[in-house]
C-alpha cells in the first residue's frame, strides 16, 4: 500500500514540511517509498539545512548519520554526520528516538512527530520532525530522511 496524502498526520501544518511530505509521496511514483537514488540534492535545496539522512546497516540500532544539515548543527553546536548510536548517551533521548524511528523503519510509513526533550548534550530542543523511508530494494527501510525545525 503507498501512503497517500498526509491524513494519517492531522498534527502536520507545517508547510515546509507538507511540501517535503507532497515531494517524497511524489518521488515514490506509485511505490511504498522511494529510494534515496529517487531524491535529487537541487530539488531539496529550500530544506537542506533541516534535513538529517540515517542510513541503517543490520537493525535499528546500526545506523550512521549521513548528512546533517547546518541549521542542526548549529542549534546543537556539534557536527554528528558519520556517526551513529554512539553518540545518544542520554537514556530519555534514545528511548525518544527509537519511539520515533522504529515505527518508520519497521512499516515503511512517513511520521510526524512534535517533542520537547533534553539531548545527550545537555541541551533543550522543541521540535517538529516528519521522518520519510526510503528503501533501495523497495520493500525494506534502508534509510530515513529525517525535516527537523526547531519550534
Amino acid at each position: 500500500m503507498v501512503a497517500g496524502p498526509v491524513a494519517n498526520m492531522p498534527n502536520l501544518r507545517d508547510q515546509r514540511l507538507l511540501r517535503l511530505y507532497d515531494y517524497w509521496h511524489e518521488k515514490a511514483e506509485g511505490r511504498r517509498m522511494p529510494a534515496y537514488r529517487d531524491i535529487d540534492a537541487l530539488d531539496m535545496k529550500s530544506w537542506l539545512g533541516n534535513l538529517v539522512l540515517v542510513e541503517f546497516k543490520e537493525s535499528l540500532f546500526d545506523y550512521r548519520i549521513r548528512l546533517e544539515g547546518t541549521h542542526i548543527e548549529d542549534y546543537y553546536g556539534d557536527r554528528r554526520t558519520g556517526h551513529g548510536f554512539e553518540l545518544v548517551t542520554s537514556a530519555g533521548e534514545r528511548e525518544l528516538l527509537m519511539r520515533q524511528y522504529r515505527p518508520v523503519y519497521e512499516d515503511g510509513r512517513p511520521a510526524y512527530y512534535e517533542a520537547a526533550f533534553e539531548n545527550s548534550y545537555g541541551i533543550f530542543s522543541h521540535q517538529a520532525k516528519l521522518l520519510l523511508p526510503l528503501s533501495q530494494d523497495g520493500q525494506n527501510v534502508n534509510m530515513i530522511l529525517a525535516a527537523i525545525y526547531f519550534l
